[in-house]
């Protein structure tokens, strides 16, 4: 069924040519503004008018304008200055317009105009659009440091992010549609970071931008400085607080501590091992690392030194002077000192040779070294030993046969030279004749220094009987010079006895006297003496070779010697407890050398040393010739190896060895002189002291006479 068309559209057809339908009258009114037609046309129509206006400042998209009342509404374009909201509404009709969308970015208002009653089109809405502005910020992750400063490059915005923050904002706030740059422009300090951005760019749209995100990690620094004078190896340096550390190679100027820490750890710098033969010490060695590598730790390495030194005994005098020859460092021990350490120190590596360079004097004696060279290591010197004994004072020579019944003569000893010299200016006057001894033969002086013990073998003994055959005991004064009328005391001998020969253990306390006698089974006996009296006999006899002349204690305390004349051999013996004597095995010692024992005469024994000497006439007696001393070592056994021999003057009868076994003495009977050795003290061997250095006995007018001789220590 059609419908029914309305009679005002056929109307509105048929005079289309004539008017306008829905439109304003011919006329026109201004918009917004009250006509008075305000009904109908004449047709009866009503009329219809738009609704717009101007907008300023639209720039984005999206704009929808919208008439509320009319519900029509209209979508603005970017940058567009009027708008027009349609359809067209009847005149009369209230309208009231909004902003139904916002533009992207910007925010519009009906500023004017935006209600009223349609009476004409209406072109008086004003709308404002002002663009919209955005912070630019994100988030942050891992700060921990403060001055972290971030830009907004691009619009020269920026922002100090505060320490230990999660986020951060940029601003001021910057238009929609504007471009964004983020970066690091101050890395943070306190500790040490580098920040970086990711999502740093973009353009602002229609919200705060959040999306920025500045990751931040602590920056790691190497601890490490300078070295000087590292020669060694071995060094090893230590971060005790990071427990991290680096060995160090010799000569390196420079170190590294590796892994690297990270900034605003402290460090602490030791030194875990000392480099060989170096002390390192290091400076500026605590802190805590900032923003760049630690190269301020100073390790200053010195070469280590070791002092020289040791032990001293017997040292009574002054003026001793010992002297490191290798690096010129000396000390001088004073008086009765026990120990000793030369300064400055050697450093480890290097060499050291100790000896003395000066003999102390008041009194004089000599002092000899042992072990006294050798390599420092890593420790102060402690084992060098210094061992002091007195040079002797005075010789004692025994002439057997001067003046008939024998005397005694006295010399002086040169400390430095050993070179005799008599007590008295004349060479004569030493020899002296106590009253009733006879034949002095053997002679031994007492530790002490205080007595001189005298065999006599007596006169008259071929055939025999002796007569005066005893030990005599004589005072030894200041200076030596024998007093013939201070005899303290003697030991008669029995009148089969011939005492010949005569030695005293050498040890301050609990000495002994042993004398040698040409009786019939030729005995060697022991006695203990006290401040010069002889005492009783210790024990028996002991048997020895045929005519034990001369008699020796060796240095060690063990051992006596007896040179056994007319059968040219050595007898030896243990000194048991209470000075009691055994026979040695294999004694009497057959000796070979170079010169073979013919006549021995008198022995001597090193003070320092495993040696003895003996004297050889070279020819039976009376017959005489030149002379030799024979050397010998012995061992822990007793038993003798020959050394050497050493040609001396005619009919070499006695023999003596100064305290510091420095210096041994022969009595040349036949020449009625006492020549002098130096003595190796190492080998035993001897080197005579300069030509020209011996010296009379005193004993003038006799074949035979200088015989035994001794040295007051």
């Amino acid at each position: 069924m059609l419908k029914q068309i309305p009679a005002y559209a056929i109307l509105c057809v048929g005079f289309f040519a004539l008017s306008a339908c829905g439109g304003s009258d011919s006329g026109g009114s201004s918009p917004g503004s009250s006509s008075s037609s305000s009904s109908s046309s004449s047709g009866g129509t009503p009329k219809t008018y738009t609704v717009g206006g101007t907008i300023s400042g639209l720039t984005g998209t999206g704009l929808v304008l919208k008439d509320t009342t009319n519900n029509n509404q209209v979508t603005v374009a970017a940058k567009a200055t009027t708008f027009t909201i349609t359809p067209a509404i009847a005149s009369g009709k209230t309208y009231a317009v909004i902003v139904l969308t916002q533009p992207a970015g910007q925010t519009c208002t009906v500023t004017s105009g935006g209600t009223g009653t349609i009476t004409a089109n209406v072109t008086n809405v004003a709308v404002t659009c002002t663009t919209n502005t955005y912070t630019v910020g994100g988030t942050v992750t891992g700060l921990a440091g403060s001055g972290l400063v971030l830009k907004d490059t691009t619009n020269n915005n920026q922002v100090t992010v505060a320490a230990s923050a999660t986020t951060f904002t940029l601003s001021p706030a910057i238009a929609s549609g504007t471009a964004y740059n983020v970066s690091v422009l101050t890395q943070p300090t306190g500790p040490s970071q580098t920040c970086t951005v990711a999502g740093a760019t973009g353009t602002v749209t229609t919200a705060a931008v959040t999306s920025v995100a500045v990751t931040c990690t602590t920056n790691t620094y190497t601890v490490g400085g300078t070295i000087a004078g590292l020669t060694g190896s071995g060094l090893v340096l230590k971060d005790t607080l990071n427990n991290n550390q680096v060995t160090v190679l010799a000569g390196a100027a420079t170190f590294t501590i590796t892994p690297a820490i990270a900034s605003g750890t402290a460090y602490a710098v030791t030194v875990l091992t000392q480099p060989t033969g170096q002390t390192c010490t290091p400076t500026g060695a605590t802190g805590t690392v900032t923003t760049a590598a630690v190269t301020s730790v100073a390790v200053t390495c010195t070469v280590n030194t070791f002092t020289v030194g040791g032990t001293i005994t017997g040292l009574t005098g002054t003026g001793l002077k010992l002297t490191d020859t290798v690096n010129s460092h000396f000390v001088t021990p004073a008086a009765n000192a026990t120990t000793f350490t030369i300064t400055p120190g050697v450093a480890t590596g290097g060499t050291y040779a100790v000896s003395v360079t000066t003999q102390p004097s008041s009194p004089a004696q000599f002092c000899r070294v042992t072990g006294g060279s050798g390599t420092i290591a890593a420790a102060n010197v402690t084992t060098v030993a210094v061992n002091c004994t007195n040079v002797g004072q005075v010789v004692f020579v025994a002439n057997t046969y001067d003046n008939a019944t024998g005397t005694l003569a006295s010399f002086t000893i040169n400390p430095t030279t050993g070179v005799l010299t008599p007590t008295s200016v004349t060479p004569g006057a030493p020899a002296v004749a106590s009253l009733g001894d006879q034949g002095p033969s053997g002679l031994a002086v007492d530790p002490t220094g205080n007595y001189l013990y005298v065999a006599n073998q007596g006169t008259g003994c071929n055939p025999g009987p002796c007569v005066g055959n005893e030990v005599g005991v004589w005072p030894i004064p200041v200076g030596g010079v024998l007093d013939p009328t201070a005899e303290v005391a003697s030991l008669p001998i029995s009148i089969t006895n011939e005492p010949v020969g005569v030695a005293v253990t050498p040890a301050a306390t609990g000495s002994y006297l042993f004398v040698g006698s040409n009786d019939t089974t030729s005995s060697v006996e022991a006695f203990h003496p006290v401040a010069g009296v002889l005492g009783s006999e210790i024990g028996s006899p002991s048997a020895s070779g045929d005519v034990p002349y001369n008699l020796v204690v060796d240095s060690t305390k063990q051992f006596v010697y007896a040179a056994n004349l007319d059968i040219a051999s050595v007898s030896g013996y243990r000194i048991g407890a209470g000075g009691a004597l055994t026979v040695l095995g294999a004694s009497p010692f057959g000796t070979t050398g170079t010169n073979p024992l013919i006549a021995p005469y008198v022995i001597a024994a090193s003070p320092i040393g495993q040696f003895i000497y003996v004297t050889d006439l070279g020819l039976v007696p009376p017959a005489v010739s030149a002379g030799f001393v024979n050397v010998y070592s012995y061992d822990n056994t007793g038993a003798l190896t020959f050394v050497a021999s050493s040609p001396v003057g005619t009919s070499p009868y006695g023999i003596a060895i100064d305290p510091s076994g420095q210096f041994l003495y022969v009595s040349n009977s036949a020449d009625n002189t006492v020549s002098g050795f130096t003595i190796d003290p190492t080998l035993g061997t001897l080197t005579p002291i300069p030509a020209g250095s011996a010296v009379a006995t005193g004993a003038t007018g006799v074949e035979i006479t200088a015989t035994a001789l001794v040295v007051d220590p």
